[in-house]
Protein backbone atom coordinates (compact mmCIF):
# COMPACT_ATOMS: atom_id res chain seq x y z
CA UNK A 1 0.00 0.00 0.00
CA UNK A 2 1.84 3.38 -1.14
CA UNK A 3 0.67 6.58 0.40
CA UNK A 4 -1.36 9.08 -1.28
CA UNK A 5 -2.22 12.53 -0.79
CA UNK A 6 -5.93 13.53 -0.18
CA UNK A 7 -7.45 16.30 -1.33
CA UNK A 8 -7.72 18.61 1.91
CA UNK A 9 -6.49 21.42 3.54
CA UNK A 10 -5.13 21.99 7.10
CA UNK A 11 -7.48 23.56 8.98
CA UNK A 12 -9.61 23.70 11.77
CA UNK A 13 -13.08 22.42 12.49
CA UNK A 14 -12.53 18.57 13.19
CA UNK A 15 -14.93 17.01 15.96
CA UNK A 16 -15.84 13.92 17.83
CA UNK A 17 -16.45 12.04 20.72
CA UNK A 18 -13.11 10.67 23.16
CA UNK A 19 -13.46 6.95 22.16
CA UNK A 20 -9.56 6.11 24.12
CA UNK A 21 -7.38 8.42 26.13
CA UNK A 22 -3.72 7.64 27.35
CA UNK A 23 -2.94 6.49 30.88
CA UNK A 24 -0.96 10.30 31.26
CA UNK A 25 -4.39 11.89 29.75
CA UNK A 26 -5.88 13.35 32.60
CA UNK A 27 -7.75 16.01 30.98
CA UNK A 28 -9.98 14.09 28.86
CA UNK A 29 -12.24 10.62 29.44
CA UNK A 30 -13.90 8.45 26.83
CA UNK A 31 -17.18 10.30 26.21
CA UNK A 32 -15.98 13.85 26.23
CA UNK A 33 -16.94 15.82 23.04
CA UNK A 34 -13.97 17.27 21.93
CA UNK A 35 -13.19 19.40 18.60
CA UNK A 36 -9.12 19.93 17.04
CA UNK A 37 -7.56 22.42 15.18
CA UNK A 38 -5.06 22.84 12.39
CA UNK A 39 -2.00 21.08 14.74
CA UNK A 40 -2.49 17.56 16.46
CA UNK A 41 1.51 17.34 17.37
CA UNK A 42 4.29 18.29 17.78
CA UNK A 43 7.72 18.04 19.38
CA UNK A 44 7.31 19.64 22.42
CA UNK A 45 10.93 20.21 23.08
CA UNK A 46 12.20 22.90 20.75
CA UNK A 47 12.60 26.74 21.40
CA UNK A 48 9.03 27.51 19.27
CA UNK A 49 7.24 24.78 21.53
CA UNK A 50 8.81 25.58 24.68
CA UNK A 51 7.58 29.68 24.12
CA UNK A 52 3.60 28.41 22.59
CA UNK A 53 4.99 28.64 18.92
CA UNK A 54 4.25 24.96 18.13
CA UNK A 55 3.37 26.61 14.85
CA UNK A 56 6.79 26.78 13.83
CA UNK A 57 7.74 23.71 15.34
CA UNK A 58 9.83 21.69 12.62
CA UNK A 59 7.94 18.53 13.74
CA UNK A 60 4.91 20.33 13.58
CA UNK A 61 2.19 17.90 12.65
CA UNK A 62 -0.82 19.15 10.60
CA UNK A 63 -4.16 17.82 10.87
CA UNK A 64 -4.39 16.18 7.70
CA UNK A 65 -1.68 15.26 5.34
CA UNK A 66 1.69 14.87 7.41
CA UNK A 67 2.97 11.85 9.13
CA UNK A 68 1.96 12.17 12.83
CA UNK A 69 5.28 11.14 15.30
CA UNK A 70 4.35 8.00 15.70
CA UNK A 71 4.39 7.33 11.59
CA UNK A 72 0.86 6.98 10.90
CA UNK A 73 -0.58 9.84 8.68
CA UNK A 74 -2.84 12.11 9.72
CA UNK A 75 -5.98 12.15 7.64
CA UNK A 76 -8.13 15.08 9.66
CA UNK A 77 -11.70 14.99 9.18
CA UNK A 78 -11.70 12.30 6.47
CA UNK A 79 -11.20 9.78 8.80
CA UNK A 80 -13.63 7.32 9.10
CA UNK A 81 -12.93 6.80 12.72
CA UNK A 82 -10.03 7.78 14.60
CA UNK A 83 -7.81 10.32 14.44
CA UNK A 84 -4.88 10.48 17.02
CA UNK A 85 -3.98 13.80 18.69
CA UNK A 86 -1.58 14.70 21.36
CA UNK A 87 -4.20 16.21 24.15
CA UNK A 88 -2.55 19.87 24.13
CA UNK A 89 -4.32 19.92 20.76
CA UNK A 90 -7.93 19.29 21.64
CA UNK A 91 -10.90 21.38 23.36
CA UNK A 92 -13.88 19.83 25.31
CA UNK A 93 -16.88 21.34 24.06
CA UNK A 94 -20.38 21.11 26.14
CA UNK A 95 -22.64 17.78 25.37
CA UNK A 96 -25.47 20.45 24.77
CA UNK A 97 -23.78 22.26 21.70
CA UNK A 98 -24.73 19.78 18.71
CA UNK A 99 -21.78 18.49 16.99
CA UNK A 100 -22.74 20.57 13.62
CA UNK A 101 -22.83 23.93 15.41
CA UNK A 102 -18.93 24.03 16.74
CA UNK A 103 -17.15 24.27 13.70
CA UNK A 104 -16.88 28.29 13.66
CA UNK A 105 -15.72 28.04 17.63
CA UNK A 106 -12.49 26.70 15.86
CA UNK A 107 -11.79 28.87 12.92
CA UNK A 108 -13.48 31.72 14.46
CA UNK A 109 -10.10 32.86 16.03
CA UNK A 110 -8.81 32.89 12.33
CA UNK A 111 -11.07 36.40 11.77
CA UNK A 112 -10.82 37.43 15.51
CA UNK A 113 -6.69 37.74 15.71
CA UNK A 114 -6.67 40.13 13.03
CA UNK A 115 -9.71 42.13 13.87
CA UNK A 116 -8.48 42.71 17.18
CA UNK A 117 -4.59 43.28 16.38
CA UNK A 118 -5.76 46.10 14.23
CA UNK A 119 -8.33 47.90 16.52
CA UNK A 120 -11.30 46.71 14.34
CA UNK A 121 -13.35 45.40 17.90
CA UNK A 122 -14.41 49.33 18.35
CA UNK A 123 -17.74 50.24 17.87
CA UNK A 124 -18.59 52.02 14.61
CA UNK A 125 -15.54 51.64 12.47
CA UNK A 126 -15.90 50.36 9.25
CA UNK A 127 -15.41 46.58 8.42
CA UNK A 128 -14.88 45.32 4.49
CA UNK A 129 -15.29 41.56 4.28
CA UNK A 130 -14.22 39.78 0.80
CA UNK A 131 -15.99 36.67 0.13
CA UNK A 132 -19.30 35.54 2.39
CA UNK A 133 -18.05 32.05 2.80
CA UNK A 134 -17.35 30.35 6.34
CA UNK A 135 -14.59 32.75 7.43
CA UNK A 136 -16.16 35.92 5.59
CA UNK A 137 -19.37 34.45 7.86
CA UNK A 138 -17.58 34.34 11.18
CA UNK A 139 -16.42 38.11 10.36
CA UNK A 140 -19.81 39.99 9.65
CA UNK A 141 -20.80 38.11 12.81
CA UNK A 142 -17.90 39.12 14.72
CA UNK A 143 -18.47 42.63 13.39
CA UNK A 144 -21.49 43.18 14.11
CA UNK A 145 -20.89 41.77 17.75
CA UNK A 146 -18.43 44.43 17.73
CA UNK A 147 -20.91 47.23 16.83
CA UNK A 148 -18.85 47.72 13.09
CA UNK A 149 -20.34 48.44 10.14
CA UNK A 150 -19.88 45.46 7.94
CA UNK A 151 -19.70 45.65 4.08
CA UNK A 152 -19.63 42.19 2.44
CA UNK A 153 -17.90 42.53 -1.46
CA UNK A 154 -18.79 38.93 -3.14
CA UNK A 155 -19.12 37.60 -6.30
CA UNK A 156 -22.03 36.29 -5.96
CA UNK A 157 -25.45 37.86 -6.03
CA UNK A 158 -26.68 35.29 -3.74
CA UNK A 159 -24.97 35.98 -0.76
Amino acid sequence: MGVFILSCSSRAGNFGVVTKAGSNVGKFKVGDRVGVGVIVNSCKLCENCKHDLENYCPKMVFTCNNMNLDGMKTYGGYSDNLVVVDYRYVLRFPDNLPLDSRAPFLCGITMYSPMKYYGMTEPGKHLGVAGLGGLGYVAVRLGKAFGLKVTVISSSPKK
